[in-house]
């Protein structure tokens, strides 16, 4: 869930007018920090909810492979596999396949917004599994969901977040290739590994909060 928390806020972060819309979202929806619970209300916030996706779409918590053990031969995609061969679907590449993500290195929350969610290729309602799929799929989700969802709109409902000025962190360009979205970096090691974000917090001017705008880093 850390993870998850992490790159919603970074991509966030680096793209200060989505965050604003999100955050108009919540704070329509919840006129108090207080209220701010899992339940209807916080369904009806399809731009944060869409904002999660992506950002799991584009940093998947577990971003490897789940290999598994073929007991008979198989037909996969027009190929025969024997039995006994190891296959697997990596995360991070199918969540970055073109054919299902165009522009995949791009945050576009759009994508799982269901009343724009037409633009985009039917296909990827399959191909997004951040939570694995079938029997070995995550028996956490819900749950998960509820947590990232609750743990992002009260940050939001408090405050706005940017890269913090003095941090490397983000970066367009990595191994040579530039991203049109600043890429939030994992290393895989079955579960994903990371540095940062980095983030300079705002808090709201317009409510009555004892506590001051400080850097928080979130690596932890």
């Amino acid at each position: 869930m850390s993870i998850a928390v992490a790159a919603t806020l970074h991509y966030l972060a680096v793209t200060p007018g989505y965050q604003r819309s999100v955050a108009r979202e919540i704070r329509q929806c919840f006129g108090t920090y207080e209220e701010i619970l899992p339940g209807a209300k916080m369904k009806q916030c399809v731009s944060l909810t869409a904002a999660i996706n992506e950002s799991l779409r584009m940093a998947p918590p577990t971003p490897g492979c789940f290999w598994r053990v073929l007991m008979e031969d198989t037909m996969i995609d027009g190929h025969l596999i024997r039995r006994g061969t190891e296959v697997a679907v990596c995360q991070y590449a199918i969540h970055h396949a073109a054919e299902y993500f165009p522009q995949p290195y791009r945050f576009l929350p759009e994508r799982f917004d269901p009343t724009k969610a037409s633009q985009f290729p039917p296909g990827a309602t399959r191909a997004f599994n951040p939570f694995s799929t079938g029997p070995r799929s995550c028996p956490a989700r819900n749950f998960a969901e509820r947590q990232i969802s609750l743990c992002l709109a009260r940050i939001l409902w408090l405050a706005e977040c940017r890269p913090c000025r003095t941090d490397t962190l983000p970066s367009s360009v990595l191994d040579g290739k530039k991203y049109d979205t600043p890429r939030y970096v994992l290393r895989d090691v079955f579960t994903a590994e990371r540095d940062g974000p980095v983030l300079e917090f705002q808090l709201r001017r317009d409510i009555d909060c004892p506590w001051k705008s400080e850097k928080v880093d979130l690596s932890s």
